[in-house]
């Protein structure tokens, strides 16, 4: 009786906000392990990015060139 009162009320009972604190703070947890992860490949990109653009090598001319290009 207690889940179809939540669902037709919208009444909050311990287990529901215990279930509900969990998923908010399992989704903050995965958003900042997901930040760090966008920090760290963005970290490589650049450095690889400088790499290239430093490097006057003919075999790294065509992806300096085009390295250049999209960071327009």
């Amino acid at each position: 009786m207690g889940r179809v009162a939540n669902l037709l009320f919208g009444t909050l009972d311990d287990l529901a906000e215990e279930r509900i604190q969990s998923w908010i703070e399992t989704s903050a947890n995965d958003t900042r392990a997901l930040a760090a992860l966008l920090a760290n490949q963005t970290e490589l990109y650049v450095k690889r990015k400088t790499r290239l653009c430093n490097d006057a090598s003919p075999e790294n001319e065509m992806d300096a060139y085009f390295t250049k290009l999209l960071l327009r």
